[in-house]
């Protein structure tokens, strides 16, 4: 409901077979695991997009640390100091990824970055950096939001057929649109 065309795959397929898309998405992957840190390695040397949301690899075998997330992301973190809601002010000014309730731990991103929104403290909970040849984005909440994922399909390169939340379906050689919402479709 992006406006885009999406697929899904197993996390664990990806170091055999990785595809070939233009953005990758991993939703609170809080584990760590080696196969899949090196999987996402690999990731890393494709021109492509990666988006991590809240708290990526921050669990793993050897325990909870922002050193984990590097080695899966690799990007640099600090862990913001107190509990606060996840809430996300864009650098457009849009309120995003809130829940209106205390969060901990929550994760700051620190380093060569493009920040894209902070939190209400003024840390830096979204941004982009360049890892490898791939740009990676880590947006602090694990709430993301449609415009937020539409947001980073065009940046990423994606065709987006729709900037309504309607249903697409497409491949190369067919594209439908589910009317789901009133109004004119182009």
């Amino acid at each position: 409901r992006i406006g885009a065309p999406v697929d899904y795959r197993l996390v664990e397929d990806l170091a055999d077979n990785p595809g070939n898309y233009k953005m990758y998405l991993f939703t609170n992957s809080l584990l760590n695991d080696p196969s899949v840190s090196r999987a996402v390695k690999k990731l890393r040397e494709k021109d492509c997009m990666i988006v991590w949301t809240y708290a990526p690899g921050y669990v793993s075998y050897t325990g909870n640390s922002v050193s984990s997330m590097k080695e899966l992301t690799g990007m640099e973190f600090e862990r913001c100091p107190d509990g606060m809601d996840s809430k996300i002010i864009c650098a457009d000014g849009t309120i995003r990824g809130g829940t209106g309730h205390p969060v901990s731990p929550l994760f700051r991103v620190k380093g060569e970055i493009e920040v894209l929104g902070r939190y209400d403290n003024g840390d830096c909970a979204f941004a982009s950096a360049k890892t490898g040849r791939a740009q990676s984005v880590f947006y602090g909440s694990y709430y993301i939001e449609l415009p937020v994922l539409r947001y980073l399909a065009k940046r990423a390169g994606v065709h987006v057929y729709s900037d309504t939340t309607d249903p697409i379906e497409a491949n190369e050689n067919f594209v439908t649109m589910h009317a789901r919402f009133a109004g004119k479709k182009t």
